[in-house]
Formats: structure tokens, sequence, C-alpha cells
């Protein structure tokens, strides 16, 4: 369940009924959020006004988890279960649902630049298990930058407003103690 709490006035707003709700994500002008939610065992993304108001189901089928809304709100970033059972990045926009990231490993949490060029995310592609590394995708020319290195897990990056910093959460990796 999600719920839209008004500071100022000090109370919360249930909104929507969708069961396992997660990763609430506001659009721009604070008009609609975005966010995941299971219906059938699957996950799936959904827009609702913040006073609960006007519901709508954006996916109807696959899996779709991590959504993140372009700074002009003409775009919608997330994580898609691929073929390969494996996470990539998907986008919905005017042109409909598509796969913008297909590769080795898994691909989550999409963050866009404030200028909407370049998409933030983490993959554990080519990392020990449990670990991710932060990567840069730049929307125009398709070319992945990779920020972070190997035995740290980095992830949930989000773009500082003036887009020349990335916050992200790094933990480190404890090894399995042999037996």
């Amino acid at each position: 369940m999600l719920e839209v709490f008004d500071v100022a006035g000090g109370s919360a707003v249930e909104i929507g009924t969708a069961e396992h709700a997660a990763h609430p994500s506001w659009f721009p002008r604070s008009d609609a959020i975005v966010f995941a939610a299971e219906v059938q065992e699957r996950l799936q993304l959904f827009r609702v006004n913040p006073d609960g108001t006007r519901q709508r189901r954006l996916t109807k089928s696959g899996f779709y988890d991590d959504p993140a809304v372009s700074a002009d709100g003409r775009r919608i970033a997330f994580a898609c279960l691929g073929k390969r059972v494996a996470w990539e990045l998907c986008m919905l926009d005017s042109h409909g649902l598509r796969r913008i990231l297909r590769w080795p490993g898994n691909a989550r949490s999409p963050a866009f630049s404030p200028d909407g060029r370049r998409l933030a995310f983490s993959s554990d592609r080519g990392s020990a298990a449990g670990a991710r590394a932060l990567h840069v995708l730049d929307l125009e020319n398709g070319k992945i930058t990779q920020l972070t290195g190997r035995g740290v897990d980095s992830g949930e990056p989000e773009w500082s407003p003036n887009g020349e910093t990335i916050v992200f959460a790094r933990r480190r990796l404890v090894e399995a103690a042999a037996n």
C-alpha cells in the first residue's frame, strides 16, 4: 500500500489499493506518481494522482520494477525482466515500451540525470555474487561508463540537481567464512 504524507497538515492519505506497492517516483510537477506493484505474481507499473484518483496500469505483462521519471515527465525508465531471466533497462515514452539496455547481468535502479541525457544504474555484470557496480548510460549515443569498481556493492543512484554528482548507497561485501 502507498501513502502520501502531507508534511504541513500532518496527515497521510492512502493512495491505490495495489498489493506490495513499492518504489514510488514523483512526476516533476507533483501531479502524479508512478510505482511498481504485484498483479497475479508479476510486478507491474502503475500511475496514480497524489490524492489516489485515476490509478491506471501502465504495463500489461512481464515483470517491471524500479521506475524513475525524467525531469520533463515525458519518460519513465525502469528495470524489466528479460528473456535470459536477468533484469534489463526499459523505457516508456511516446514511442511505447522498449528495451534500452540488454547485457549479461542484472541492471537495476535507473535514475535520470537532470537534463535527461544520461541514466545512472547499478549492475552486477562481471561482479562477484552480491556485488553491483554503478554505471552511466548515455541515452544519445548508447555509451556506458562504469563508475565504481568491484569488491563493493553500489546501488540506488540519484543525481544532484546540477547533474555534476551522483549519490549512491555503498556496502562492503563480507566474505562467507569457510567451514
